[in-house]
């Protein structure tokens, strides 16, 4: 199947109310069993996707990397790891390129194949680390915390044990700091919550003080918006952020 005519199905189906069953679907129709199309071919359309013009499908298709290596990881770890070093590659300055969207589908990955997450955790947490592979270009910077926040939610554990980084050490400055913009600090609050280092209620009251009235999310396939002043709302955000919420 022609890149472009595989780009547009894939597209066309991000776009539906249940992307990730579609996903499965797609899958389970064209590769179980057949040669017709590898789930490695999937890999450029969706990594192609990370700079589309409409927002969710470019989220979207982030999410559906992370379930598409898992597929590929039954098969063979190798590749998923050639997956990673290429998005590696993207945030590398010999490549001429920006990154867009890497460090998030590198989480994605990471959450979606355990059996590779160790192996990168240290270059994640790298790329918000000063004297690490500190990535200068604050919106992708937020794109490497949405990265650890994602991890931080589905695997604290990996990112606490950690030898090359203490993740509290790496992420409580950007909490603290008041001149970063407001997502920045949000996603900061949110990993060290899930990592155990603040309480919930003391997590609220962070999130309180950011400047803006509101926090627009991705997460699980939707956006999500929070109001940083409404503590009831955030504290339901938090306590369903693996799941699938409604925009506040």
């Amino acid at each position: 199947m022609r890149f472009t005519r595989l780009r547009r199905q894939i597209e066309e189906l991000l776009l539906r109310d249940d992307p990730l069953r579609e996903l499965e679907i797609f899958i389970s129709e064209h590769t179980e069993g057949s040669p017709v199309l590898p789930l490695k071919s999937l890999v450029s359309p969706l990594r192609s996707l990370f700079m589309c013009s409409n927002e969710l499908i470019r989220w979207r298709s982030i999410s559906a990397l992370g379930y598409v290596a898992s597929c590929i990881a039954r098969h063979s770890l190798e590749d998923v790891r050639i997956i990673m070093r290429q998005l590696m590659w993207t945030l590398n300055d010999e490549s001429g390129g920006i990154g867009w969207g890497s460090p998030e589908a590198m989480a994605e990955i990471m959450v979606s194949v355990p059996l590779v997450r160790d192996e990168y955790i240290s270059i994640i947490l790298s790329y918000v680390t000063e004297d690490g592979n500190f990535l200068e270009y604050p919106p992708l910077r937020n794109g490497a915390l949405w990265g650890i926040m994602r991890l931080s939610v589905s695997a604290p554990h990996s990112l606490l044990a950690c030898k090359s980084y203490d993740v509290i050490d790496v992420i409580a400055p950007y909490a603290s700091n008041i001149l970063e913009d407001d997502l920045c600090r949000f996603l900061a609050f949110l990993i060290l919550f899930f990592t155990g280092h603040i309480e919930r209620d003391k997590l609220i009251q962070h999130i309180m003080t950011l400047r803006g009235p509101k926090i627009r999310i991705y997460s699980d396939y939707y956006f999500h918006t929070v109001t940083t002043s409404d503590g009831e709302t955030t504290g339901y955000f938090i306590d369903n952020l693996r799941g699938r919420l409604k925009e506040y």
